[in-house]
């Protein structure tokens, strides 16, 4: 299957969701993530800083922070410098939670290099395959940042496997709402 097939795929198992399917399933997938991240801390200086790079959903993704919000963690989202250059940038819990997308951060809030950085995706496998929308912006982002990488999404969203192109760069951990698979 092309790849423009399953982003149509990957976005309407969100969209088909009815608020409390959606709900319910962010909720799972938001304390598997606090799981891991709690374990993570417990294990490792990740997360010394309290930053967690994180995104503001879109509509077809699921809402990953809500079992985080009391987390003593600072939420850490990207913003477009250009086409394709993204930083990131330290902002609170409480504007993820409200329709807050595709602003501006740079100058109003301080810039962030988180070292744990939550990955969106429409399509993941076990392996830590992405498939994201298709600019190509986290993949370039991450091509020169050692940070941890996490795929989030839900479980109906894992295939097999996906084909991946030379630029494209695999996940360290995916958390859906149902399992947790580590690379490797």
């Amino acid at each position: 299957m092309k790849k423009h097939e399953l982003r149509t795929i990957g976005k309407q198992k969100i969209l088909d969701l009815d608020k409390e399917q959606k709900l319910e399933i962010s909720r799972k997938l938001s304390k598997n993530l606090k799981t891991f991240l709690e374990s993570l801390n417990s294990e490792t200086d990740l997360l010394a800083n309290k930053m967690l790079g994180g995104f503001a959903p879109l509509k077809d993704e699921l809402d990953w922070y809500l079992e985080l919000q009391e987390s003593g963690m600072w939420p850490c989202v990207p913003c477009l410098v250009d086409e394709i250059n993204m930083e990131f940038y330290k902002v609170s819990w409480k504007l993820l939670t409200k329709d807050f997308l595709s602003v501006n951060w740079a100058g109003r809030f301080p810039k962030a290099l988180p070292k744990v950085l939550l990955v969106p995706g429409l399509m993941f496998d076990p392996k830590g395959g992405r498939l994201g929308r298709g600019k190509g912006c986290y993949d370039k982002y991450l091509s020169n940042k050692e940070v941890l990488k996490i795929g989030v999404c839900s479980e109906e969203q894992i295939i097999k496997e996906l084909t991946l192109e030379d630029h494209d760069i695999r996940m360290d951990v995916v958390i859906t709402d149902q399992n947790i698979y580590r690379r490797g």
